[in-house]
């Protein structure tokens, strides 16, 4: 039996995703997809997609429950990089468009994220003033 969500069930999962999600330091968006059925990736890619066209949003991580793993999805519209943030918790990608799967709880991974995405930004601001000096 197919477990995918049909394609209108699928947006109203990428809604509800969307609508309970919450924006750190100004930019980035986070949220979550609490379903491990099959096509919950692409929901949360989709849904990824969706949080960059928010007012403000830069970068955006939607973490999702697929076959017995926490699956992140970051996307950016490229002034974060998401591959960078994800490499540090084992993902990988590009500038604008990262993943990784970590087999821990939800929390636990939700927490990596914010700590990886804290120490990127402190890079980042480094950076940029070692640069103007």
């Amino acid at each position: 039996r197919d477990r995918s969500p049909s394609r209108g069930l699928g947006d109203v999962y990428k809604r509800q995703v969307i609508a309970d999600s919450s924006i750190v330091n100004d930019m980035i968006a986070i949220a979550h997809f609490n379903r491990d059925i099959d096509g919950s990736s692409l929901i949360a890619s989709q849904a990824a997609d969706d949080l960059l066209t928010i007012k403000g949003v830069k970068a955006s991580f939607v973490l999702t429950k697929a076959n017995n793993k926490i699956h992140i999805s970051g996307r950016s519209l490229g002034d974060i990089s998401v591959q960078l943030i994800l490499e540090r918790i084992g993902g990988g990608g590009h500038l604008t468009a990262a993943a990784t799967q970590l087999d821990m709880s939800m929390e636990n991974a939700e927490d990596m994220l914010r700590k990886s995405i804290n120490e990127y930004l402190r890079e980042e601001e480094e950076n940029e003033s070692n640069t103007k000096r």
